[in-house]
């Protein structure tokens, strides 16, 4: 094919026609350019005739899909040898010059290698470089259990991505899926475990029905900061939950008193003991009296006369009525029986 040819001589390698109005003159077409562009336009029609000679067909100037005709020809038949080293489709590859070097090269197997790679529905335990296929089952027998092994990772606190494990459970990308597993007892319950969307550790769906519940671990509290947590024994939350600070409530102001239910958190209020006052005490008065004679009755003007300190009977007589002193105004308690447990306060 002859070379690409060049542009005609002008500023901007463009046809301009005549200006009238500055003077300009137009393109001036150069035997030099009409002889590159007719041999440029044979030498395509030579090409693409070879094409349609190569393909058995005759140049007809009122066709217009020759060349896509003579295209088909050659590359879609069922059996063409014009076209050196082809590979022709009715073969199904079996014309193939070296089949193991073009299998390597694809990175397939063979049907012999794919059947020692991949591993039978029943077979018992998993070798190296061998291939589980997708919804087949592995039974385990009698003491023999499929086992994933792995050397190449550390302690859980050490692990990093670098280190592999035996099995990776993953959401493939997915950032809208949980990466899980399935537990299930076949005709009685199953359920999913995993890493939930919001990384959490959790079990649920399937028997569950739709709900999750997180698995509470040491690096999860699922008690909110201001949680109280009484405990029956010596055990320190600051240890159950690490990362986690908790206020020790024995001997802060708060022993002794009764859990009461409000609106203002932690402020404090009632008593244990109650000293009775005379307002305390429910209207009364306590009755006497004695008899005797007028001779008895005191001054109306002493100290001892007064108002429901005397009384009088029919006959006359009066006679000072008063008892002794008694009571020393202690306070008494009113406090229930108790059990005494420990109590602690999540503060950050």
């Amino acid at each position: 094919m002859k070379p690409l040819i060049d542009p005609i001589d002008s500023d901007d390698g463009q046809f301009q026609g005549r200006d009238n109005q500055t003077g300009a003159l137009a393109t001036i077409v150069t035997p030099v350019y009409m002889n590159d562009t007719q041999g440029a336009t044979r030498s395509l029609q030579q090409e693409v005739i070879s094409i349609l000679t190569a393909a058995g067909i005759k140049p007809a100037e009122a066709t217009n899909n020759q060349l896509l005709s003579a295209l088909k020809a050659l590359f879609l038949a069922e059996d063409d040898t014009r076209v050196s080293g082809a590979l022709q489709k009715d073969k199904n590859l079996s014309d193939v010059a070296d089949t193991s070097k073009a299998l390597e090269n694809l990175g397939a197997y063979s049907k012999t290698e794919a059947d020692a790679k991949y591993i039978p529905e029943t077979s018992i335990g998993v070798h190296n470089g061998q291939v589980m296929a997708v919804n087949s089952r592995y039974p385990s027998e009698n003491n023999l259990s499929n086992a994933f092994l792995s050397n190449n990772t550390p302690s859980l606190a050490a692990a990093e991505s670098t280190h592999k494990p035996a099995l990776e459970i993953s959401n493939n990308g997915n950032k809208s899926a949980a990466a899980v597993l399935m537990l299930h007892r076949e005709g009685e319950f199953a359920t999913y475990f995993g890493l939930d969307q919001d990384n959490a550790l959790a079990i649920g769906g399937y028997s569950f029905g739709k709900t999750r519940h997180r698995i509470y671990h040491e690096g999860f509290c699922p008690f909110p900061i201001g949680y109280v947590m009484l405990l029956g024994n010596s055990a320190d939350p600051n240890t159950i939950f690490p990362g986690t600070t908790w206020q020790y409530l024995n001997g802060t102001g708060y022993d002794g008193k009764v859990i009461a239910l409000g609106t203002d958190a932690l402020q404090t209020g009632g008593s244990n003991s109650v000293t009775l006052a005379e307002a305390h005490m429910p209207p009364h008065r306590h009755n006497g009296g004695a008899t005797g004679d007028a001779s008895t009755q005191p001054d109306a003007g002493s100290a001892a006369w007064g108002t429901g300190r005397f009384g009088t009977d029919a006959k006359g007589g009066y006679a000072l009525m008063q008892t002794s002193a008694a009571g020393s105004g202690q306070a008494f308690s009113v406090q229930n029986e108790y059990v005494h447990v420990l109590g602690w306060m999540r503060t950050a």
